[in-house]
This record gives structure tokens, sequence and C-alpha cells, in this order.
């Protein structure tokens, strides 16, 4: 009886067939995961970037707000108690801020009264405007003036100082609707006459019977984009990015860019390729062939009057580094295996074990993958406290449990005073240096086991304490802690600053009708407050 054996040869080379399949789909799956992952964070970054451009650009809004109660009875406070409001709020912590202007309306019969009035203060003050050839002239005889009587800085701003607004078209109409509407508003970035995005807050008083709001004039913020996002485009990202004001769709116009090869607007739309949530191997192969960037469409945002489009991607080539090395090495890897196995393997047993460890260890290799990205995910780079997203998302949370429990949680939020000044003369390195310092300095005063302190945006920190009524005595302990670093800086005119911290807090009890957003924005309205009366303290508000 003739019994058929299986040649053993065969029987590898079916086996090393089936490993090598294995393998190849255990890499592929491996690679997808790792992309994925990888838009993810670049996601998070740009909903970062987005959100504070609208925080700093809001907290400009604030600054503006703060200034409308000098305003009383329709009654100016005088240049020099303008300026020394405007510097007791720490105007340099709002670095996009490069001007403030007061614009009262007067009329042509107060002219000259006006104008011999600001003379006490600016010699040779008139109201001017410019001619056809742009040559600063007085301003011709009309109705009504709108001129910029106060300016700070004074110094870096005095050739605006009576410049009538009024003369610019557009820019008088912007005044006007806020006028009209009572609210403030922005400018297109595209003026006559000013740069930067002009903020423009409208004052009134009331009349006689206390019943109508008579316009008195308007506060006005000159807000330059750029610095506007400096401090919060990561300094070692790739990330690219283009602003644009899109209030008009049919005329949209650049505000910033700072990698944006030409003027490329959405109406090109093949030039906006996104990547797929979940993209496939051969997707993956595709982008990289036919190098397509990845571009992420971002929904509109609205901030005073004026619609912006985020438009972010992120060249190819860094987009996939660090990627593509690893399917290069596997394939090879996988074609010597492959070879290996047709040669020396004898046995199914010895085939399916070598491809099952090898399952294995690429399996491990994307488990320590996805937890690096995951710790990334909630870390500061710098400091190494949590993140903004990661502790909104805590503060999230406190707030449900708040509303479930019907028990109070505190929320502390820290603003640095004089940090600009420290970097400016000590650099960049000294500064991240002092914020790592400051960062461990408050963590001593937070119990990691149930508190969280992160790090909110460049010169901002905030703690949330789930177990504790009161924001005392941490707040004044932090608040001390940092000034206790002793970090110095001296100005232009040889004053000695103290880099130190402010603090507002308080104890929150959630309530269905509100949210953690809005107990951010009263800490943030608070600070105001905080830094008008010198800074360096921790004050506690009293909750809606």
């Amino acid at each position: 009886m003739n019994i058929k054996r299986t040649n053993p040869n065969f029987l590898s080379i079916i086996l090393s067939v089936i490993a090598f399949v294995v393998s190849a789909y255990v890499l592929a799956f491996s690679l997808t995961n790792q992309m994925s992952l990888r838009q993810e964070l670049i996601e998070i970054e740009i909903e970062h970037i987005q959100a504070s451009f609208i925080e700093a650009a809001k907290r400009g809004g604030i600054f503006l707000s703060a200034l409308d109660g000098l305003f009383v009875n329709g009654q100016s406070p005088g240049f020099k108690n303008f300026g020394r409001a405007i510097n007791a709020a720490n105007m340099g912590s709002y670095p996009a801020l490069k001007a403030i202007y007061y614009v009262p309306i007067v009329e042509h019969a107060d002219r000259d009264a006006t104008e011999a009035a600001l003379q006490e203060s600016f010699s040779n003050f008139q109201f001017t405007e410019r001619s056809p050839n742009n040559r600063v002239t007085r301003a011709h005889i009309r109705d009504q003036y709108y001129p910029l009587a106060y300016v700070e800085p004074y110094l870096d701003n005095r050739v605006d100082s009576g410049f009538d607004l009024g003369t610019i078209p557009e820019i008088k109409a912007l005044l006007l609707k806020s006028q009209a509407l009572g609210t403030p508003i922005a400018s297109s970035p595209q003026l006559q006459g000013l740069t930067g995005i002009l903020l423009v807050h409208p004052l009134y008083h009331k009349d006689s019977d206390g019943t109508t709001n008579v316009p008195d004039g308007w506060l006005v913020g000159r807000l330059e984009v750029k610095l506007l996002l400096r401090e919060h485009l990561f300094a070692d990202s790739d990330l690219l990015l283009a602003i644009d004001d899109i209030t008009n769709p049919a005329k949209p116009v650049t505000l910033f860019t700072n990698g944006l090869a030409s003027e490329q607007h959405y109406d090109d739309i093949s030039h906006f390729k996104a990547i797929s949530t979940t993209p496939g191997l051969l997707q993956i192969l595709a982008m990289a062939i036919n190098r397509t960037d990845l571009h992420f469409t971002m929904d509109p945002v609205e901030i005073y009057g004026r619609t912006y489009q985020f438009r972010p991607w992120v060249p190819v080539a860094i987009a996939f580094e660090g990627i593509w090395i690893l399917p290069v090495i596997g394939f090879l890897s996988l074609m010597a295996v492959f070879v290996i196995l047709i040669i020396i393997l004898n046995s199914s047993q010895r085939a399916a074990a070598i491809a099952l460890e090898a399952a294995k260890r690429q399996s491990e290799k994307l488990d320590e993958s996805n937890q690096r990205l995951k710790e990334i995910q909630v870390t500061d780079s710098l400091t190494g406290l949590s993140n903004k997203r990661h502790t909104t998302e805590f503060l999230d949370k406190e707030w449900r449990r708040s509303l479930r429990v019907k028990r109070p949680f505190a929320v502390i939020l820290l603003n640095l005073d004089h940090f600009g000044a420290y970097v400016d003369q000590h650099g960049q390195s000294m500064g991240d240096d002092a914020m790592v310092a400051m960062a461990k300095a408050l963590s001593a005063h937070v119990d990691f086991s149930t508190d969280i302190i992160g790090r909110f945006s460049n010169k901002e920190f905030i703690a949330i304490l789930p177990n504790a009524s009161s924001v005392n005595p941490t707040a004044d302990k932090m608040v001390a802690a940092v000034s206790e670093l002793n970090l110095l800086s001296v100005d232009e005119k040889g004053n000695t600053k103290r880099v130190t911290i402010s603090a507002t807090g308080a104890a929150f009890q959630a309530s269905a009708s509100k949210n953690s957003a809005s107990a951010i924005k009263q800490l943030i309205s608070a600070m105001i407050s905080v830094k008008v009366a010198g800074g360096n303290r921790a004050v506690e508000i009293e909750t809606d």
C-alpha cells in the first residue's frame, strides 16, 4: 500500500505565504492607525489656535469695555487719567492691542473750544485730515467731527492724534453702525489710513430724563492680526495657516498667512483635498505618490460682526514624516523573512510560530505608539501640565458632576504680570525656563489625586479643585509662590519689575441654565479689575 506523503518544503512555502499576508495586514493596520492619530493631533492643534484667536480678540473687547466706566455723564476723564487707567490695566499683557483711541463726537460749534482744551495736553493740537496727495492738513469745515482725541501709547501713535476718522467713508460707516447697533463691531482689514483691524466700542450717556441713550463717541482698539496669533502658534509647529475675512464671500481678504505660496481661496476645490478619518493603505500610497498636502476644512467663526475662515494645511513631506519609513523597513523585513522561511522552514509548526510572533511584535509597537500619542494629546509640551483641551474637558465634567450631586467646586484662573517685559529683556529661552519654574511652583499647591492644574494660554494657568468650596488659601499660596521666584526685569526707564501672578477664583454651583464657559467668562471679566488694582493678588468673586 502506497502512502502519499506531503512535501515539507511545500508546506513551508504555503505557510510562509500565509505569514507574509498576515504580517502585511498587521502592518497596513498599524500604518492607517498611525496616520489617523497623526491627523487627530493636527486637528487638536488647529482647534487650539482657532480658539486662542477668538479668545484673544474677545479679550481686546473686554479691555475696551472695562474703560467704558471712565466716561461718566458724557464727560471725558482727561488724557492723563485715560493713560493712567490703561497703564494700570496692563495693556502690555494684550500684545495684539497696539493702540487705543478715544474718539468723541464734536459738533462744528464746539470745534474751537475742543481744540483749545486738547492743546493744554498736546501743543499745536488740531483736527486733521489727509489731502488727495496724502498730506496731513487741517480738517475742512463740516457739521460733525470724529477726531482721535486721546491716543495710547502716545509716543508710538502720536502721528494719529487729531485725525478725523469721519473723513474716511468706510471708517465713518463703521462708527455709525456700531452706534446704531449699540454693540462693538470690527472693521475690514483693508481700510484706508490705519493698519490692522479696528475694534469699535460705542459710548453713551443718559439724557436728562434718564430714559434715552445719547451717543458720546467711541473707544477704538487697533488689533494686529500677526501679533494676535504670535503667542498661540506653536514655535515648533509645522502647520501652515491662512486666515481669510469672508464677511463678503465674493471678495475674501487674507488677514494672515505663515506659508501660503499664493492666495488661493475655497473656490479652487481641487486644491483642498482632505484625508478621510480612517484612510486606507492604498489611499495613503496615492497621497504620497501625488504629493498631496493634508488640508483641513474649518467651520467659519464670527467675531464682532466679521466672519473669518481658517485654512490650515500640512505639507505632505511633514505630514507623513516618520510614518513612511515604517512600511519601507517593514516591507523589506517581510521579504527577507519570506525568503528565509522558504529556505529553512521544515515544518508547519515553525512557520505558524514565527508568523504569530511577528504579529504580536507589530501589535505591541502599535500599542506603544497609541500610548505615546494619547499622552501628547493631554499634556503641554513646555511645562508638562495639562493642556487647554484636557483642562476644558475636565472643567465640563466637573460642571456636570456639580449639577448632578448639588455640590460646588472651585476654579482658579491665574494670569502672569509683567512676563512680556521679562521675555523681552532675557530672551525666549530664559522665558521658557521661567515658565517651567512657575508651573512647578504652582503644582506644589495642588492635590493631583483629585485636582488638576493646566496651562490655559501662553500667559495663563487654570486650577480646578473638585472638593473645594473656596479658592483660599490655595490661591493666595499660588500668588506667593510665583512672587518668591524673584523673576526680575528692568524697563527702559530703569524701573525694576517682578514677574508675579494675578488670580481670580470662585466656588461654582452648576446650574442647567449655564455652562462651564460662563464660569470662565466671569473669571476673565474679574481679572481686568485685579490688573487695574496692580496685580499680584488673589481675589475670590461671588458667582451669579
